[in-house]
């Protein structure tokens, strides 16, 4: 196994050995964020390189290397960015575009359930999930990935985390942060202001149907209850119908007589709109 970075060293010796020495050189460089989380008092020391993602990805290098391609694993670490570099290409059935929808398979079962017993790497197939809601969970871009099939090669883009992000996560349900569809639907939300199923498909890696079902997955809403809440709410004139479609995605809503007016500057306090500026409001202002 061989590690590059402000100094390059090639590691020779037991796998095990190897592996942890790794872990441990990777540590010893990062530099961490302290964040305070406001509901707890409790202060985080956040590395730039998130270290669960950092552990999965050299984990799943050793779990998933060909042993049959001669040639070590290359791992290079930069202040902000770590690379993990293994022999050979992914094993039949999984490729880049589907690696969070496919079941792993792995080359070494054997080798699979020791890392496991030794509690350094989770079941095949469960560790690109967690690089994924690591990396999100702290700001950063999820990790990327490549191969040509002789090699496989993820790489991990950190930095300094965003501190107010990190403390909205961190106070989520345990079972949304550790989710990569979760935190891949939320991190979209930072720059769109409404999501579905067709938009999110891209990135959830899969069809819209099966990306509309993580939306009603997270939500617990299915579409008869929308339905259901957003017929009440035009009933009682917090939304008004604004398109002329009856049914689907193309039916759109305004804001009605009762919408609460809570934006800032909207309008003086005791004043009504008129019914014109009522008519061009609209959701998704």
């Amino acid at each position: 196994m061989t590690i590059c970075g402000p100094c390059s060293c090639g590691l020779r010796g037991p796998g095990l050995e190897g592996l942890l020495t790794v872990l441990d050189l990777v540590d010893m460089r990062q530099s961490r964020t302290p964040i305070i989380l406001p509901s707890s008092g409790t202060q985080l020391f956040i590395a730039d390189v998130p270290e669960i993602a950092v552990r999965e990805a050299v984990v799943n290098a050793v779990m998933h290397r060909d042993h049959r391609v001669r040639g070590p694993i290359q791992v290079e670490h930069s202040p902000d960015w770590v690379s993990v570099r293994s022999p050979g290409g992914f094993v039949n059935g999984v490729g880049v575009d589907n690696l969070l929808v496919t079941k792993s398979t792995t080359r070494n079962a054997a080798l699979v359930n020791a890392l496991r017993l030794l509690n350094l790497g989770e079941a095949a197939g469960v560790g690109v999930d967690r690089m994924v809601a690591d990396m999100l969970r702290y700001g950063h871009r999820p990790p990327s990935f490549e191969t040509d099939g002789g090699y496989v090669m993820v790489t991990l883009r950190g930095g300094r985390p965003n501190n107010a992000w990190t403390v909205f996560v961190a106070g989520l349900p345990v079972e949304i942060r550790d989710d990569p569809n979760a935190m891949i639907v939320l991190t979209r939300l930072l720059a769109e202001r409404t999501v579905d199923g067709e938009s999110l498909s891209a990135a959830l890696l899969r069809d819209d149907d099966a990306a509309e079902s993580v939306l009603r997955t997270m939500t617990n809403v299915e579409p008869a209850t929308a339905s259901r809440y957003l017929g009440d709410l035009v009933e009682r004139e917090v939304l008004v119908k604004t398109s002329t479609a009856s049914r689907g995605p193309s039916v759109a809503y305004g804001k009605g007589p009762k919408f609460p007016r809570t934006k800032r500057g909207s309008r003086t306090r005791g004043t009504t709109p008129s019914t014109k500026q009522q008519q061009e409001m609209t959701v998704d202002e």
